[in-house]
């Protein structure tokens, strides 16, 4: 982006929060103006309301958080200190086939099979990290046996998974009945 480019981008970005503020002013002062104590309420109630779904968390120092970003991070820290931490070391697993069968003797050649899994997956408009949804991958089930085919096998050769796999998307979820929805300890992730 050249200088005049961004230049010019920032003015409209300043005009444009400019604008957004001188709304919201306008708005909070035709509240006021009405003198109806309901439109109030309504309005504060609205500014009050948490559009994450998870309320105001209380900080170690006693404040209340209510920004999202805020609220993000205390949980984060909350679940990486109660998380174990990998150490890397592979804890042992008794072997349920035979001595001659080995990961790299996997075929996925047939890709029938593989639009046989993903004709037998839940179907879900839920997103994984990278934005797929087992609806979608239903759809395109035929178009993408061949390729999902020539991965599986690679990664089974290679024996290492694309770290991209190791994600996931994780929701805190209030446990009912515990406490005080405002204490990040009473929440579980999911």
């Amino acid at each position: 982006m050249s200088k005049e480019d961004r230049s010019l981008y920032d003015k409209q970005s300043a005009l444009v929060k400019k604008l957004i503020y001188d709304r919201e002013k306008q708005v909070e002062q035709s509240v006021v103006n009405k003198a109806k104590l309901g439109s109030f309420y309504r309005f504060v109630n609205r500014k009050l309301s948490c559009k994450s779904g998870i309320g105001p968390l209380k900080a170690d120092s006693g404040k209340l958080v209510v920004d999202d970003t805020e609220k993000a991070e205390m949980l984060n820290n909350y679940f990486t200190g109660v998380s174990t931490v990998d150490d890397g070391i592979l804890p042992h697993f008794a072997r349920r086939v035979d001595d001659n069968v080995f990961s790299n003797h996997v075929d996925f050649a047939f890709s029938d099979n593989i639009v046989k899994m993903i004709t037998h997956m839940k179907s879900s408009n839920t997103a994984d990290p990278q934005g797929f949804s087992n609806s979608f991958l239903k759809r395109l089930k035929f178009a993408l046996a061949r390729p999902l085919s020539a991965l599986y096998t690679h990664i089974f050769t290679s024996g290492k998974i694309p770290s991209d796999w190791r994600l996931a998307n994780v929701t805190p979820v209030f446990k009912k009945g515990v406490g005080l929805s405002s204490n990040v300890a009473n929440y579980r992730l999911l």
